[in-house]
């Protein structure tokens, strides 16, 4: 089978990127590592993380449940749960909607075919 160039799918490669670089920056952000992202652990601190890069994926990248899902290893139900859980963790805990609202503009500030920080003014 032929490799897919990346001119031809463009809009799936640079969403496949798109998703590591917000698995990357929200795991550094709250100091966790990939394999304990991916682990069958339900330590809250990882569930929360789970649940905030499912819930920027899905809600500010357009990504569907399944492709949102596969990035944290868990299935397209837990993720309608993770972003319930977020929103509502969101709509209490102020702080909490700050940190989530800052890390979804930092995601969408890097573009994942130059890999270039653009500035975002507003």
């Amino acid at each position: 089978m032929e490799k897919i160039s990346y001119w031809l799918m463009p809009d799936l490669v640079r969403d496949k990127e798109k998703g590591r670089q917000v698995v990357k920056l929200v795991c550094k952000h709250f100091d966790i590592s990939h394999n304990e992202l991916r682990s069958k652990s339900r330590l809250r601190n990882i569930v929360d993380v789970r649940g905030v890069i499912t819930y920027i994926l899905v809600n500010h990248h357009n990504f569907t449940l399944s492709r949102a899902g596969s990035l944290v290893g868990k299935d397209h139900s837990l993720v309608i749960h993770y972003n319930k859980k977020t929103r509502n963790l969101m709509d209490v805990d102020k702080i909490f909607k700050g940190v989530v609202d800052g890390l979804a503009k930092k995601t969408l500030s890097y573009n994942t075919r130059t890999g270039i920080k653009s500035t975002i003014k507003g």
